[in-house]
């Protein structure tokens, strides 16, 4: 059976990171996500502000 990380858990830790080193990839891993998503959400309103 195969293993699946259930939303919210670290899949860091699911992978065998040490506690301290699964945090920090997971803190890192959503900041940049986040960055990723903020810039996506800019070229649309870029992209809407030409239309307009």
């Amino acid at each position: 059976m195969m293993h699946v990380t259930k939303p919210g858990d670290n899949i860091f830790a699911d992978l065998g990171f040490d506690d301290a080193e699964a945090l920090s990839l997971q803190t890192k891993s959503k900041r940049i996500i986040s960055e990723k998503l903020a810039i996506k959400d800019q070229l649309k309103q870029a992209e809407a502000a030409t239309i307009l």
